[in-house]
């Protein structure tokens, strides 16, 4: 089961540090191309693996990290423990490299992370982290509450639609519940399954989730568990994703 995407990079101008930190050598984010000797770095928020999270939290004790990059290049797994990075393993290889890592010995405060140096002229594409651990049925009540932010709100609605079609609905992962405040949705909402508006009074944040969450309630023999979102954010498809993964293990 997947339990992560490895990207290289994000929605957001200048937010590639929070993907991939180049220590070394020429990386394109946006193509991917690294020069022969450049050195990436993915011990970053979005793609370093926090194991005492998944041991504390999750079934998981072992996975794997998956890289994925056209042309020859080298793949390093590190441990940072308190601090203290660790080289674990390495492999060299061409167009595909996998890393498995047992991490169920690992304490507190302890994450794993990639390093890659390309060999030659080549192009990172990506990766993911996997496990084998066998997932559980979860269904998830997705809530949003909003007050007159259609454009922000509109748009992680299409975030969702692109991303996430075939896990959203009664039978799939999540469904979202939309909480207006300000009662101007009701023309541009998608009429779609698994899509929920509900009109509510202006009674502010606390009382547009109260709202939402009474929604829930009315069928809580159905879900499992509850996501609260802001209607401003700029929603992150693979954190999404990463939190759906982590509750079905």
């Amino acid at each position: 089961m997947e339990l992560f995407q490895i990207k290289r990079s994000g929605p957001l101008k200048g937010s590639q540090p929070l993907y991939v930190r180049v220590e070394d050598g020429h990386f394109d984010p946006l193509t991917g191309a690294m020069e022969m000797g450049t050195v990436l770095s993915l011990d970053t928020y979005f793609n370093s693996f926090s194991c005492s999270q998944y041991l504390y939290w999750t079934r998981a004790e072992a996975a794997t990290a998956e890289l994925v990059c056209d042309g020859s290049f080298r793949a390093e797994l590190w441990a940072c423990r308190d601090g203290k990075d660790e080289l674990l393993n390495h492999i060299e290889g061409r167009n595909q490299v996998k890393i498995p890592f047992d991490f169920s010995k690992e304490g507190k405060n302890c994450r794993y992370w990639i390093r890659l140096t390309a060999k030659e002229t080549c192009r990172f594409q990506g990766g993911r982290y996997w496990t084998t651990a066998e997932p559980q049925r979860i269904h998830i009540a997705l809530i949003v509450c909003t007050y007159r932010r259609e454009a922000y709100l509109l748009r992680n609605l299409d975030i969702l639609i692109r991303n996430f079609s075939t896990h959203i609905g009664p039978q799939a992962d999540f469904e979202i519940f939309v909480v207006d405040n300000g009662n101007t949705l009701f023309d541009r909402f998608p009429c779609r399954e698994g899509f929920w508006l509900f009109p509510n009074k202006n009674l502010g944040g606390s009382g547009g989730f109260t709202r939402g969450l009474m929604e829930v309630l009315r069928r809580r023999n159905e879900f499992t568990h509850v996501l609260l979102m802001d209607d401003d954010v700029v929603l992150e498809s693979n954190a999404l994703w990463k939190t759906v993964q982590f509750l079905k293990i």
